[in-house]
């Protein structure tokens, strides 16, 4: 299905699950865009914004666009997600499974592909774990496991921290011959939210073998984002 048809069969389908639904747009400007530890725009600032539809029984679905630079063609990320989440009744774990498409619109570096995510929370306490089974388009499988919490601090910051696991079942066909077939990142930031503007300030990196598989772009940074919400359907 053209990822055109796969956005239009989500939000049609999801629509039809509740009366009682919401639609927002989030609209941001971050200074690298970072994917699990990865500069996605050669450590350049980009704009990204999100479309989400969401109800009150748990479904949820929406739409990711950001700036990227892989190279010379293809300067583009939208993705296309959708999912469901809910509550363990009232032990206070939740959960959330997520199907996502991550498309480049024109790219020669990279192929579009799918990912399956499993997530659970509990108090300050996050969990997720991706799947996929055509990792950037090369038909390998790949999983990416991640731990974290975000925790309150005084005058109503936040402080969060996240590691995370990437393995690939076949790096020598993702990447290179010889390639690792793991790498680990983390990320430790401190947010807060002012007059309705959401701000972020983020410390990145990823071991040596990030750094052999992605260069530059998985070295440490800071990333600074600015973002906010609006309503359009409540």
């Amino acid at each position: 299905m053209k990822k055109g048809r796969l956005v239009t069969a989500v939000l049609a389908g999801c629509c039809a699950f509740s009366a009682h639904a919401g639609l927002e747009t989030t609209i941001g400007l971050y200074s690298d865009y970072i994917f699990r530890g990865v500069s996605q725009t050669n450590e350049d600032p980009t704009p990204q914004a999100t479309l989400d539809w969401f109800n009150d029984s748990g479904w949820y679905a929406g739409l990711f666009v950001s700036d990227v630079d892989f190279g010379e063609s293809g300067d583009w990320e939208i993705d296309a997600y959708g999912g469901y989440s809910g509550a363990f009744g009232n032990s206070g774990w939740e959960y959330d499974i997520q199907l996502v498409y991550y498309a480049y619109p024109d790219n020669d570096f990279t192929e579009d592909y799918p990912e399956l995510l499993l997530g659970f929370t509990y108090d300050w306490f996050s969990s997720q774990i991706g799947y996929t089974w055509d990792n950037y388009g090369l038909g390998e499988t790949a999983v990416y496991l991640n731990i974290g919490g975000e925790f309150p601090l005084p005058n109503e910051f936040s402080l969060r921290a996240n590691v995370g696991y990437y393995d690939f079942d076949d790096a020598d066909n993702d990447f290179f011959p010889g390639a690792p077939d793991s790498y680990t990142d983390w990320v430790i930031g401190i947010s807060r939210s002012w007059s309705g503007f959401d701000f972020a300030l983020d410390y990145v990196d990823t071991n040596s073998d990030g750094e052999v598989l992605f260069g530059d772009n998985a070295g440490d940074r800071v990333v600074f984002s600015v973002s906010r919400t609006f309503s359009l359907i409540e």
